[in-house]
C-alpha cells in the first residue's frame, strides 16, 4: 500500500482561523481511496476556535453573500489545468443556481483563489479579504465543487441531525480518535432543508476515517452506494434546492 501525504496547514487570516480540507490519496491495488481529512478539524475540514461555533453554524442567517453575488480573484500561481477547473465550477454554479461568482473589480468582501498547501475555505462570507485554497490532489472537478459549495455556505450531510435515519455509522471501524468526525451538528444550530442527499457533493463516501482504508464508516441504509468525491458529477438536484433556499431564491 503506498501512501502519499499532501501538507496540513492551519491558515491564519486577521485572527481568524479558516476551514481547510486536506486529502490523504491511500492507492491499494492502484485504486485511489476516498478522501482523507484532517482529523483536527471540525467535521473533518472545520476549524473552530475562539468560540467561532455560533459564528460558524449560524452561516444561513449571517454570512451568506449579499444578492448571492461572490466576486473572486485568482493568483498568479494557478496553472492552467487548476484554472480551467475552477472557471467550470463556476459555470457550474452561476448555470444552475442564482449563486454568481464574478472576477473581482473594486469589491471589498472577495474569495482570493490560490494553490496552496491543501483544500481550504471559509464557510459562507467573512468579509474582507478571505482565502480559497485549492492544492495538490484537490485539482479534480467535484473537490472544487465541494470547496466552492464550503464558500457558498454548505455544510456535509453525514453531520446532520437526522443523519441516523438515513446512514449506519460503523463506530468500531473508525480509526481511534476519529470518533468526533461524525457528530452530529444540532437542529437550533443548522437547518436541515428538504430530504437527506445520498448524491450530495457535501457528503463524503464510505471510507472516511476508517482505521486501515479498506472497512466502511459509513453506510446507506437504504444499500445505497456512497461514491468517493472524485467519482461526483457536482451539485446534486438538492445541493441546488439548498443553495436557493439558503439564498432565498427558489423562483
Amino acid at each position: 500500500m503506498k501512501i502519499q501525504n499532501f501538507e496540513t496547514r492551519k491558515i491564519k487570516t486577521k485572527g481568524i482561523f479558516i476551514i481547510s480540507t486536506i486529502y490523504l490519496n491511500i492507492l491499494t491495488g492502484g485504486v485511489s481511496s476516498l478522501p482523507y481529512l484532517n482529523p483536527n478539524l471540525l467535521e473533518g475540514d472545520i476549524i473552530e476556535v475562539r468560540n467561532s461555533s455560533r459564528q460558524i453554524r449560524n452561516i444561513k442567517r449571517e454570512a451568506t453573500w449579499p444578492m448571492g453575488r461572490i466576486p473572486y480573484q485568482l493568483t498568479y500561481n494557478i496553472d492552467y489545468k487548476l484554472s480551467v477547473l475552477i472557471h467550470e465550477a463556476i459555470f457550474h454554479y452561476n448555470v444552475l443556481t442564482c449563486i454568481r461568482f464574478v472576477p473581482r473589480t473594486y469589491e471589498r468582501d472577495f474569495v482570493m483563489i490560490y494553490e496552496g498547501g491543501g483544500c481550504y475555505s471559509y464557510i459562507g462570507k467573512k468579509g474582507g479579504l478571505q482565502i480559497l485554497s485549492l492544492g495538490k490532489g484537490c485539482d479534480y472537478f467535484p473537490i472544487v465543487v465541494h470547496e466552492f459549495g464550503h464558500v457558498v455556505g454548505l455544510y456535509h450531510e453525514h453531520n446532520r441531525s437526522d443523519r441516523d435515519d438515513y446512514l449506519t455509522i460503523h463506530w468500531n471501524n473508525i480509526k481511534k480518535g476519529m470518533e468526533i468526525q461524525f457528530i452530529k451538528v444540532n437542529d437550533s444550530d443548522f437547518d436541515t432543508v428538504d430530504k437527506f442527499d445520498y448524491n450530495s457533493i457535501m457528503l463524503y463516501g464510505e471510507r472516511i476515517f476508517s482505521k486501515n482504508g479498506k472497512l466502511k464508516t459509513v453506510e446507506a441504509k437504504d444499500g445505497t452506494e456512497l461514491e468517493s468525491l472524485k467519482k461526483k458529477y457536482g451539485l446534486s438536484h438538492y445541493d441546488v434546492l439548498k443553495i436557493k433556499r439558503l439564498y432565498n431564491c427558489d423562483n
